[in-house]
């Protein structure tokens, strides 16, 4: 599946062609301050990008893992400046850094993930959160028995309310009244490593009804798994299968095929292709998917499989429009 995914993002990105005296292929990645080890978004781009990209053709990826904030600008700075690129961008907060340094540095190529940044040498992989999210806030509807479900997100970032707004559109097209409990962490990166303030605010969602809670909240997700499992309910994980941390307790996970889509950019560059603009990764391109194998078999049953297989194959002919909040700061449909 992923040598398909792969030969669908080459189709997608190779349609320009680069000047080789103006570039050196030395492709770079900056993680954002909670490191690439975060158990769902970064780790995937490590695992399934850099690793993956090293492995298969020998080529060291310089790698970067700031520990401050002030500390991402100036790494990005350095690496253009060395004559690394493409640079790799991990999240919405790198993503906004790229956007101020971008003209400074016409000769450096960046990809950025989860904010597009209109400039030449920029190409932007935006993920459609909320058709994923849809999915799983069907699934959440269809299995509560208490017709209240929870969400938990990090930072109220654009992504981040993507996958909010999609998860509460999903559970209302399967129970139009039922209660969607809405939480975020905080309003700093930080709040993507805080697993005691997850499982604070997932046992509160729990003591008022919810009985299956989503989180995307990068490690904070430790906490509001161990708060699901104490009280014996169910969870959703986002951005990598994390059914690995608890068989009987996560559903299934929304997945972010970021890792992927990160390889096969590297790889039209090293070819000499490059396209600057916006890809928008969606279910009908393999940019976004779900967990449904021998992980959470035992636990979601073959009938809701085949609902949630129904849904997505009408969200990828258009049968079903799932809103996008980036498009109006708004989870109106």
């Amino acid at each position: 599946m992923r040598i398909g995914m792969v030969r669908l993002f080459l189709v997608l990105i190779s349609v320009f062609v680069l000047n080789a005296n103006a570039f050196t292929f030395k492709p770079a990645v900056v993680y954002d301050i909670n490191g690439k080890f975060d158990r769902t978004f970064s780790e995937d781009v490590y695992l399934n990008g850099v690793r993956r990209f090293q492995a298969d053709f020998d080529i060291a990826v310089e790698q970067q893992e700031p520990q401050l904030r002030y500390a991402l600008k100036a790494g990005l700075e350095s690496l253009a400046a060395k004559g690394y690129g493409p640079i790799v961008t991990v999240g919405y907060r790198t993503a906004l850094l790229v956007e101020e340094i971008a003209d400074d540095y016409p000769d450096a190529f960046f990809i950025t993930i989860d904010q597009s940044v209109d400039k030449p040498n920029v190409r932007s992989l935006v993920f459609a959160e909320q058709e994923g999210s849809y999915l799983v806030g069907a699934l959440a509807a269809m299995l509560t028995e208490t017709d209240t479900i929870g969400f938990i997100g990090g930072m109220p970032t654009p992504p981040i309310k993507r996958f909010e707004c999609g998860y509460q559109q999903g559970a209302n097209a399967i129970k139009n009244d039922i209660k969607v409990l809405k939480s975020m962490i905080g309003t700093e990166a930080a709040a993507f490593n805080e697993p005691e303030k997850g499982r604070q605010l997932a046992t509160k969602q729990i003591k008022r009804g919810a009985d299956v809670i989503y989180t995307a909240s990068g490690r904070s997700a430790i906490g509001v798994f161990s708060a699901a499992h104490f009280k014996g309910i169910h969870a959703i994980g986002a951005d990598s299968n994390q059914n690995w941390i608890d068989g009987e307790l996560i559903l299934t996970a929304m997945l972010k095929h970021a890792g992927i889509a990160v390889y096969d950019v590297w790889v039209n560059a090293m070819n000499g292709y490059w396209q600057s603009g916006t890809t928008i990764m969606n279910l009908k391109n393999g940019g976004i998917g779900w967990v449904r194998g021998a992980d959470n078999q035992p636990i979601l049953p073959k009938k809701y499989r085949k609902t949630l297989q129904e849904i997505e194959q009408a969200i990828k002919e258009g049968k079903i429009q799932v809103h996008d909040y980036s498009k109006n700061r708004s989870c109106s449909v």
